[in-house]
């Protein structure tokens, strides 16, 4: 049951947001440093058990100061890392410390490798964002969802939606902006929902 909400918290988040998820589109930090953003994005259009997985992961400093942190991925539960670029690994997260000068940007790759795709996941989703000092939150975070071969998802044509939808008002796109906002936090949300979840059943139940 708790599986199942979580899965239509996401399908309600693409559905209301047609941008959030189209192929690298950079998240803009809301309360981090100004100018500071990242994309992840890979090649794949849909994914099944045994593909591998190249993502490549850009975060770009438009403002003047430099920006020192980490950049973190968190690949889902069942996508094995194989490449990780030396990143450092600590469970499904996978990081590097990065400085980014004014006006640079910052490129990192991983390759994973899928394994047995859980039979309630609608999309392979995974993470990245950029840690500042000893912060506990992102700073800017975003997420690359791939499309499940033979998986009823609404948001499956999700990528294509950008490119073929009929021009509007400029209103629309902000709508679709905010929304994009919104549906990248409740992935966030479920993602970690899920890894604590799988932490507290690994421990047996214990807090």
């Amino acid at each position: 049951m708790r599986r199942a909400a979580l899965n239509a918290l996401i399908a309600g988040a693409v559905l209301t947001s047609p941008l959030v998820l189209a192929h690298g589109q950079p998240a803009v930090a809301a309360n981090g440093p100004a100018g500071l953003s990242i994309a992840i994005h890979n090649d794949n259009t849909e994914v099944r058990s045994g593909d591998a997985l190249t993502y490549t992961v850009v975060v770009e400093n438009s403002g003047s100061d430099p920006v020192d942190g980490r950049l973190v991925v968190t690949l889902p539960d069942f996508v094995s890392a194989v490449d990780v670029g030396g990143a450092d690994r600590s469970g499904a997260d996978l990081s590097w410390p990065i400085s980014v000068a004014g006006g640079e940007k910052v490129t990192e790759t991983v390759t994973g490798r899928i394994g047995e795709i859980p039979a309630d996941e609608v999309r392979v989703t995974t993470l990245a964002g950029v840690y500042l000092g000893d912060a506990s939150e992102p700073a800017v975070r975003t997420a690359e969802a791939d499309a499940i071969a033979g998986v009823a998802d609404p948001a499956h044509a999700v990528r294509d939606r950008p490119a073929t939808a009929p021009a509007g008002p400029a209103l629309g796109w902000i709508i679709g902006g905010a929304g994009g906002v919104i549906a990248v936090g409740l992935l966030v949300l479920v993602m970690m929902a899920r890894r604590r979840q799988s932490r507290f059943s690994a421990g047996g139940g214990r807090s």
